[in-house]
């Protein structure tokens, strides 16, 4: 992994039983993410050189089966990052958090912002 300077990784996992109106499902295949994708990245990675951030591409609620407009969570760590206290990972926990709101297009800016520091 050293020899790059980033990765991106789309797992849509979670949009589907979204659309299909299953918050379970949802909640289970997000749990699934982070037990088997995110517990055998991380160890891998230099965690003190590195900003890992994960988002989403847009928000899919249960209750419409459809994608709103709605503000989605970015969790970063890494690096010189220091906790903010946040303990979960929600649309309702992200705006407690130390980053706020950001613009898509702001994302990778306050990303490489952060590596540089």
């Amino acid at each position: 992994m050293q020899k790059y300077d980033g990765i991106y990784v789309h797992i849509k996992g979670p949009d589907e039983p979204a659309h299909d109106g299953d918050f379970q499902k949802k909640k289970e295949s997000i749990e699934a993410i982070d037990k088997y994708f995110f517990s055998s990245l991380l160890p891998k990675l230099d965690i003190a050189n590195t900003i890992v951030a994960i988002t989403a591409d847009h928000s899919t609620v249960c209750a419409i089966k459809a994608h709103t407009a709605d503000p989605v969570p970015l969790l970063v760590c890494g690096g010189n990052i220091k906790p903010d206290g946040t303990m979960s990972f929600s649309e309702k926990a992200a705006k407690l958090g130390s980053v706020g709101e950001l613009k898509g297009v702001d994302i990778m800016p306050f990303l490489v912002k952060l590596a540089k520091e």
